[in-house]
């Protein structure tokens, strides 16, 4: 009879070591990967697993309801794209909506998802500490499944743990925690944790995955610069811009970012692409955050590939300045 991990859904095994399920013991509860994290903090990378490509089949072909999460940072086109791929009745939740910085209003965010992203359905916005909202909604729905779909590390094993009092679920900062569905009963219903839509060109390296976490509300950071200088991001991408302007980050306060001058950019003096960026724009670097450039400008971008950078109209356009 085949057993699953209590913390992350796979499927156990005790054949392989080197492959995802490995227990020494199949009555164990949890795969070594989980045990490794939940007791030693450690975390072993693991590609996307088999089961996210059909995914989204099962829950299209079920008579559920969706909530899908993503968090503030990551509202990028490429995410909201997996959201108007659900076809069942769905909503769409901002998650980690404490970390918003009160200078940004969240009617500014809805009406931006709904003009930019179209987005016509029900807008939430939540996280662990305000999780009442979700259990009023859910308490509300006439659906007897209900699935957390969204990109991987938006903080849907967070809100199923706060939600149920589920502690076997296992919860971690890092991309790819739960590999497979995970059902948990709640009231008269079931929830199903969901392996995260992982977008290949996000970050997998873990030490600068952990300077990313949001552990207090986002402070943005206001830098202008000029063609004499460079924004440099964590040491090793480099932004040039054509003319004076005002940029506008938001990150984790972890994450660094400075102004450097042409000396101190000599390591990285080879353009990777240079961008037209219109006005009023966020510039996403997938996984790190974003920025928000006021006039129109032109970025040369250094030692990133294109394909982690997604640029789109800013919620800051036309709604309250």
């Amino acid at each position: 009879m085949s057993k699953c991990c209590k913390g992350c859904g796979v499927l156990l095994q005790n054949e392989d070591p080197s492959k995802i399920g490995y227990v020494e013991n199949i009555d164990q509860k949890y795969c070594r990967r989980c045990f490794r994290m939940r007791n030693y903090h450690e975390f072993q990378k693991v590609d996307i697993p088999e089961e996210q490509g059909s995914m989204l089949e099962k829950v299209n072909k079920s008579k559920g309801f969706a909530f899908f999460f993503c968090d503030f940072l990551n509202l990028y086109s490429d995410n909201i794209k997996c959201y108007h791929q659900i076809k069942i009745p769905k909503l769409f939740c901002v998650t980690k909506s404490d970390s918003i910085p009160e200078s940004i209003y969240y009617e500014n965010i809805r009406k931006w998802l709904q003009k930019t992203h179209h987005v016509t359905e029900e807008i939430l916005f939540i996280s662990v500490k305000n999780v009442h909202k979700l259990k009023e909604k859910l308490s509300r729905l006439p659906y007897q499944k209900i699935f957390f779909l969204g990109p991987t590390n938006a903080g849907k094993s967070s809100l199923v743990k706060a939600l149920t009092n589920q502690s076997e679920i296992t919860v971690s900062e890092m991309p790819n925690t739960t590999l497979n569905f995970i059902k948990v009963p709640y009231l008269e219903k079931q929830i199903y944790d969901t392996v995260g839509f992982a977008d290949m060109y996000t970050l997998d390296d873990p030490a600068l995955i952990k300077k990313t976490i949001l552990k207090k509300q986002i402070r943005p950071l206001i830098i202008p610069v000029n063609e004499s200088c460079s924004l440099l991001i964590e040491d090793f991408i480099r932004l040039q811009f054509d003319r004076q302007v005002q940029v506008t980050f938001f990150k984790s306060d972890l994450l660094k970012v400075q102004k450097v001058y042409g000396k101190n950019t000599a390591l990285l003096d080879t353009p990777s692409f240079t961008k037209d960026i219109k006005a009023r724009s966020h510039v996403y670097f997938k996984g790190l955050g974003f920025c928000y450039i006021k006039a129109p400008c032109k970025i040369t971008f250094y030692n990133i590939a294109e394909e982690y950078i997604n640029i789109c109209e800013s919620f800051f356009g036309g709604y309250h300045e």
